[in-house]
């Protein structure tokens, strides 16, 4: 939309329709002409500071991808054009009449019961910011829009997620990350006052100083005598900030509130609510229950669910596991006995001769779009005959026969060569091989993509692959290079976009940036699957979400990913059963070990057998099997007499050839 157009839809005048403003932008009234409606538009200069963009843009960004949340308020489009000399974005936002929190309770008369309402919509709004990795660090009243919901009442909506973007992609405690630039000093936490890394619960603070202000009508930090933003008057209100007993305000909210409001205002951020979450779950039964909460379901926030990786990198007999939950710990790599670890007893092959020649992946799309535009109705068998290409298959496999490695389509035939000392599966297009001078990447016709001559190397996860050369770990992006310029004693893949790490205090997790994700040293993790990962603590395991807080209670001996609602728990020798997220038990039965569901089915260990089993707990696939994998595209890897074959969902053996080693089918892009 050019700026004239966007002028003859949007009517408004800077003079006349200004409704509030402040340091990072003004908001003005203005009419929508072409869907005949009242919107708001907020109006700020592209600035730069320490050399970071700050803008409408990058608010908007902040928090596009999250699903609809009843009290979040998001902008709806975001325009940028050029005044002068400077650079100015415009934000669309719908028109809340009622305007912000601060102003409504100055003028409106309202009971208890709707200030607890909007207190705890609030801190929901907060908590699902959290659930999905975003700090806000300016919550305050005059950032919370309201609206009257016929029926239902005021809806608090949380807005102005200028700062929270930074606070997300800024890890380098710069002065400005770390203080309370742009925000509001009566609002900030003490850390954010003294430029101290900021956590999650800093918002909570906010949230305490809220509370008070709710109930009382005044700012639980403030004082007189001083002209309104003055320096004299910020740092008198800093020191109340630091040093001021609170113990007589707090006194003033309704007993309820007290112990919430207290634990918000806890100065030390070790001692406060580590999430909203967190800290929701502290509200009276009458207030708020989780479990009826949708948005914060742990599979809500991220909703791209990763399938398992588990992988080997063979050499005679024996394994060396860098994937699934066994990574890469300390300098050398795990060594797995294949006769006693079951994952670590899946195979690799020498495989049949390659599909047609072999050519750049490059140009397909390109070449399949233009002969779909000649004739949508040309077969596959065409394209192949004239245009010379092999056949990208969406599901591979890494299969193994006599110490040679080689890949197989799902009908089992072959993609390429068994020319390979070892490899891995295709994931995002690309897989590692071990050749003769290390591990590289290939591409589905078998081009180098990844010449790094690695020690080790891992599938593509997200985006980053893990690699050992002789400094250590560390993970490297599609270009080879070292993504974090950072070398690791030990990590995991990456799955919903965090990676453990292991360094000399213990496990913990960094985000794609390769920064700490959050607070918390383990003794063991696996990595994230479907928005929760086991952590180990103390000898027991228990489950953490994508914010570090804990879900489920650290209480089994050992578990598995979760996957498809449900985990398996270790709760004594040998006697592994599946649970949900709330940890109930799914279903009356115990296995010697299991496996994730996958497809609808897990399989599972009885006796020194394997077979399948629905989520129900009833056997689809009888207890026959020495070793199995998992269901992908309806096909799992069976090891029967001591090879490998492929079966359906029918137990019937749908590839001919038998292998020594395989990998479940995955897909290749």
């Amino acid at each position: 939309m050019t700026r004239q157009e966007f002028h003859n839809r949007y009517k408004y005048n800077n003079k006349d329709h200004k409704i509030g403003g402040g340091a990072f932008g003004t908001v003005y009234k203005a009419y929508d002409c072409t869907l005949d409606r009242e919107v708001a538009i907020k109006v700020q200069e592209i600035q730069e500071i320490e050399g970071k963009e700050f803008s409408l843009q990058l608010e908007y960004d902040a928090i596009k991808a999250l699903e609809d949340h009843p009290n979040i308020a998001n902008y709806e489009s975001v325009y940028r054009y050029a005044d002068g000399p400077g650079l100015y974005d415009y934000a669309i936002m719908q028109f809340y009449p009622l305007g912000n929190l601060s102003s409504y309770l100055k003028n409106n008369t309202i009971g208890n019961g709707e200030r607890n309402k909007i207190l705890v919509q609030i801190l929901q709004g907060i908590a699902y910011l959290h659930h999905n990795r975003v700090v806000h660090r300016d919550i305050k009243p005059g950032n919370i829009l309201v609206v009257n919901r016929p029926g239902v009442g005021i809806i608090p909506k949380i807005t102005d997620f200028g700062l929270s973007k930074l606070a997300e992609i800024q890890n380098d405690y710069s002065q400005f990350q770390n203080s309370f630039a742009g925000g509001t000093v009566e609002y900030s936490s003490p850390e954010q006052l003294k430029g101290l890394s900021l956590k999650f619960n800093t918002d909570l603070w906010s949230f305490g100083i809220i509370i008070f202000e709710v109930f009382t009508g005044r700012t639980l930090f403030d004082v007189d005598g001083y002209s309104a933003g003055s320096a004299g008057k910020q740092g008198e209100i800093m020191q109340q900030i630091f040093k001021k007993d609170l113990r007589d305000d707090m006194k003033l909210l309704p007993e309820d509130w007290q112990p919430i409001a207290m634990l918000c205002l806890e100065r030390d951020p070790e001692k406060r609510p580590s999430t909203g979450r967190e800290l929701l779950k502290k509200l009276p039964k009458e207030f708020y229950k989780l479990e009826e909460d949708s948005f914060l379901r742990a599979e809500s926030a991220l909703k791209s669910s990763r399938q398992e990786l588990y992988g080997h990198m063979g050499d005679c007999n024996e394994v060396t596991t860098i994937l699934k939950n066994e990574v890469a710990i300390d300098d050398k790599p795990t060594v797995v006995n294949l006769n006693n670890q079951k994952v670590s007893d899946k195979p690799i092959q020498e495989s049949p001769k390659p599909i047609g020649k072999t050519r750049s992946k490059t140009n397909k799309p390109i070449v399949i779009a233009a002969i779909a535009l000649v004739c949508i109705g040309l077969s596959a068998f065409l394209i192949f005959r004239f245009l010379g290409g092999s056949h990208v298959p969406k599901f591979s496999a890494m299969v193994q026969l006599e110490g040679k490695t080689g890949y197989i389509d799902s009908q089992g035939n072959s993609i390429l060569e068994p020319t390979y000392k070892g490899g891995l599966n295709f994931k995002e297009g690309v897989a590692p091989v071990n050749t003769e001078n290390g591990w590289n990447y290939i591409d589905i016709d078998g081009n180098l993509t990844i010449k790094g001559d690695f020690d080790l190397a891992t599938p593509f996860s997200d985006g980053f692959a893990l690699v050992k050369n002789n400094e250590g770990w560390f993970f490297i992006n599609k270009d080879g290079e070292n993504a974090f310029n950072q070398f690791y004693k030990g990590a995991k893949l990456f799955g919903d976009g965090l990676a453990p790490i292991r360094t000399s205090e213990g496990w913990s997790f960094i985000d794609k940036d390769g920064n700490i994700a959050f607070s918390g040293i383990y003794d063991d993790v696996n990595s994230f699957s479907n928005g929760l990962a086991g952590v180990k603590k103390q000898g027991k395991w228990g489950f953490i979400d994508i914010t570090g807080e804990q879900v489920i209670n650290f209480n089994y001996l050992g578990v598995e990913n979760y996957s498809e609602g449900l985990f398996g728990v270790l709760i004594g020798e040998n006697k592994w059963q599946f649970m949900d997220k709330f940890e109930n038990v799914a279903f009356d039965d115990f296995f010697d070990q299991v496996e994730i569901f996958s497809e609808g089915w897990a399989a599972v260990k009885k006796g020194n057998k394997w077979g399948f089993i629905d989520k129900n707990g009833k056997l689809k696939i009888d207890f026959k099997y020495e070793n199995t994998g998992n269901f992908i595209n309806g096909i799992a890897p069976v090891k029967l007499n001591s090879k490998w074959i492929y079966i359906d969902k029918n137990n019937k053996q749908i590839i001919e050839q038998s292998y020594d080693r395989v990998e479940d089918f995955e897909l290749v892009n």
